[in-house]
């Protein structure tokens, strides 16, 4: 299904995005993934969010792996989308995020 991030009362999501990420163009998305496990390469400590916009709602989905990244490039349909690379420090409770979610985040 995916890790969406939501944050706690108070913040929007693109509050949350503004503050914390670093919008980028989708082609400039850095090489994120470990090509041979197709994990996330927290060497680097961070990952891309791809803000959704929905007819009712927006959506932040982390591109935790590589099938991931790849579901949010061609399963837009048309809708604007929006990318971010976000340190995963800032991945915890308050955007939303819980510790199993984290360790799917690392590969754990």
């Amino acid at each position: 299904m995916g890790i969406y991030i939501n944050p706690a009362a108070g913040m929007t999501k693109e509050e949350f995005l503004q503050k914390h990420g670093t919008k980028v163009q989708e082609q400039y998305i850095p090489p994120i993934y470990d090509h041979e496990n197709e994990k996330t390469n927290i060497k680097q400590r961070w990952v891309a969010v791809c803000l959704l916009e929905n007819p009712h709602f927006t959506a932040a989905g982390i591109a935790y792996n590589k099938a991931e990244y790849d579901r949010f490039v061609s399963g837009t349909n048309g809708r604007r989308t929006e990318w971010y690379m976000v340190p995963i420090a800032a991945l915890n409770e308050q955007a939303g995020i819980y510790p199993d979610d984290i360790k799917l985040l690392l590969g754990e």
